[in-house]
């Protein structure tokens, strides 16, 4: 049982035949996305606790893996002098009078 090649680290013998269908719902870029989903599949109760964090551990680590550098230094300076940030976080253009 693998997830974009990475090995999902649980008993081969204790794997439900529709695990593949468990990946396809934790599946998403963002761990704090992925962390909800697994907590909402819980719930669900229709796979064992132990399946929902291998699976989950496994879809995080390879986010890990394979982010992306991000914004550079440049760009977020650039980022900075042309939008300004409100006391709620909302990003609006800076006004130059």
């Amino acid at each position: 049982m693998e997830y974009k090649g990475h090995k999902i680290n649980f008993p081969a013998c204790l794997t439900p035949d529709n695990v593949q269908e468990l990946i396809d719902r934790l599946d998403d870029t963002d761990n704090r996305a992925v962390g909800r989903k697994a907590r909402k599949e819980e719930d669900r109760s229709e796979f064992s606790p132990g399946i929902i964090k291998a699976v989950k551990e496994t879809i995080q680590e390879y986010n890990r893996a394979n982010q992306g550098a991000g914004i550079s230094a440049k760009d977020a300076r650039a980022e900075r002098i042309l939008f300004e940030k409100d006391s709620s976080g909302k990003r609006t253009p800076r006004k130059w009078n």
